[in-house]
């Protein structure tokens, strides 16, 4: 725990790094631990080891290309993904909160004349329509 006062200004820039990873070396040279707490409901399908199609996501990226776009809604589902060739390349702007997931896959595939599908063993799969 930081007290009030002691926290200080720190500015990183970063390039493919893991979010845990950057913390934990960051805090590790100020001899810092970060614990992280929760809770997670499983269901039969978890315990299997299949992943679920998250029921709700959040999801905020600016001026990204569509190819990136996936690739985050991948990690906020906790999926593997596959994106076959032919998205657009132009970046793009998406706001999301609490948004159900197969509505805003929809909505991307829909702005990015792409189609996606869902299998809980293979992740998410985005593919270009031809």
């Amino acid at each position: 725990m930081i007290g009030t006062g002691t926290m200080r200004p720190v500015t990183v820039t970063l390039t493919n790094v893991k979010l845990r990873t950057a913390l934990d070396a960051h805090l590790r040279q100020r001899a810092l631990q970060l614990e992280v707490r929760s809770i997670a409901a499983r269901d039969a399908a978890a315990e299997r080891g299949q992943r679920a199609l998250a029921s709700l996501i959040s999801l905020e990226l600016f001026d990204v290309s569509p190819v990136e776009v996936f690739g985050a809604v991948a990690t906020e589902i906790g999926a593997p993904i596959t994106i076959e060739a032919g998205l657009p390349s132009e970046p793009v702007s998406f706001n999301f909160r609490n948004a159900p997931t197969a509505e805003m896959l929809n909505l991307l595939c829909n702005a990015m004349r792409c189609a996606w599908d869902f299998d809980p063993v293979r992740g998410l799969r985005v593919m270009a329509k031809r």
